[in-house]
């Protein structure tokens, strides 16, 4: 994580996030462990976001020019979560009767979006 100032007075913020991956249990119908409790592990967690903006400063019509009102500032820009797109997985198939036994779900996909925030 980071601020890099760009050229033309942009700012990019990349974020990198890994880690392993969270633990959990294999359950029979009844909700007992099968196995050793958090003996299993979801696959390794990655994602990289980023976002790149502008800021303008901000005038406000029709407000007293105080110190506070002259550093408003807008801010443009546009982002992306997931840039690789990668498939992390936030949900398992734990029940040991399932036919869905074993198989991952609940995956991140890539979002983009545009960022416009009022800062001080």
């Amino acid at each position: 994580m980071g601020l890099f100032e760009l050229p033309f007075k942009l700012t990019l913020s990349p974020v990198v996030d890994i880690h392993t991956g969270l633990p959990y249990s294999d359950v029979d119908a009844l909700q007992n462990y099968a196995g050793a409790p958090d003996g299993l592990r979801f696959p390794i967690y990655f994602s990289l976001d980023a976002r790149i903006y502008r800021e303008f400063p901000l005038r406000l019509p029709f407000v007293k020019h105080s110190t506070h009102s002259t550093k408003r500032k807008i801010r443009f820009g546009v982002y992306s979560l997931n840039m690789t797109n990668r498939q992390n997985a936030h949900d398992v198939c734990s029940n040991t009767t399932s036919l869905r036994f074993g198989q991952f779900a609940g995956f991140d996909r890539r979002i983009d979006g545009l960022v416009i925030d009022v800062v001080d």
